[in-house]
């Protein structure tokens, strides 16, 4: 439920900004399937969740969702690790991102390739 809670953080700020086209990249495979219509939620609580992610996404124009392994996606797991660990829960950055994330985004701009280890 955290990875939609800030999904739906991330729908809103987009929305506000006037975003007309979002593309979702989760290392959630259950997530992306509720998303993508592939999985059916389960139970109440996670219904009503995915009914109002659905309401945000009516608001783009064009939304695509797609799973990534967490090794594929390191910028977003960045950020998600950070907004865990910080007190203030209402971080935004419209114009620079944070310093700690300045190699993640290289690396996703030079698609360097980190092998996923499996145990």
């Amino acid at each position: 439920m955290a990875e939609i809670g800030a999904l739906q953080n991330g729908l809103r700020l987009a929305l506000k900004l006037n975003v007309k086209r979002i593309s979702i990249e989760g290392d959630s495979k259950i997530t992306v399937e509720m998303l993508t219509g592939k999985r059916e939620p389960k139970g109440e609580e996670e219904s009503s969740v995915m009914s109002y992610t659905r309401q945000l996404l009516e608001g783009f124009e064009e939304t695509t969702a797609r799973h990534e392994f967490r090794e594929a996606n390191r910028s977003a797991d960045h950020l998600a690790i950070m907004a865990a660990e910080a007190a203030d829960a209402s971080m935004e950055w419209y114009h620079h991102p944070p310093h700690s994330l300045l190699p993640f985004l290289l690396h996703d701009q030079l698609s360097m390739v980190v092998p996923r280890l499996i145990l």
